[in-house]
């Protein structure tokens, strides 16, 4: 499960839906709850998150959509608009691409293919 915050932080943890919450279980609510991490991400606030195949991209009033490593949060590319990403989408069908907008109206349609990671 992945969020976003105002702060510019991105928050991760794995779900498990099968896992229905209920009033007593409260000590096991509170474990969830520290199994998430998180990470700043941008310097303004997030407005938009994405998964792409083994990528997350974010985007956020910091005027940068990012690219980032699934596994380890490594920032893999960056492209710069004119003004805050308000909205982010991936093509759910080729997840190479994608498409956002910003502030002033600006449409970008960008595309990315695959990124070593050095370990």
């Amino acid at each position: 499960m992945l969020c976003a915050d105002s702060r510019g932080s991105l928050w991760r943890s794995a779900w498990d839906p099968t896992v229905i919450p209920t009033a007593k279980s409260s000590k096991r609510r509170k474990q969830e709850l520290s199994n998430w991490t998180h990470k700043q991400v941008h310097s303004d606030r997030v407005t938009a998150v994405s998964e792409a195949h083994e990528l997350i991209v974010t985007g956020s009033y910091d005027r940068t959509l990012r690219l980032w490593d699934r596994k380890s949060l490594k920032q893999v590319a960056l492209f710069t608009c004119q003004a805050p990403v308000l909205c982010l989408e991936v093509n759910p069908v080729c997840p190479g691409m994608g498409v956002c907008g910003d502030s002033l109206g600006n449409v970008y349609f960008l595309s990315w293919t695959s990124f070593p990671i050095d370990g």
